[in-house]
């Protein structure tokens, strides 16, 4: 049901607004939080197969 967030999908200029500031955004820092969202989804689809399994 919840659409997987790619990298692709984010634009290339990526900013994050604080007071008005455009400060652009670390490419390590993203790539962090990419692999903990892939992380998160291995962890959602495990749980999921074994609530399918449980029935």
């Amino acid at each position: 049901m919840s659409k997987r967030i790619r990298r692709s999908d984010i634009p290339e200029e990526r900013y994050v607004c604080k007071e008005g500031e455009r400060i652009l955004v670390n490419e390590e820092v993203v790539k962090a939080i990419d692999d903990m969202f892939d992380e998160l989804d291995d962890m959602l689809e495990q749980e999921q197969e074994e609530a399918s399994d449980d029935e």
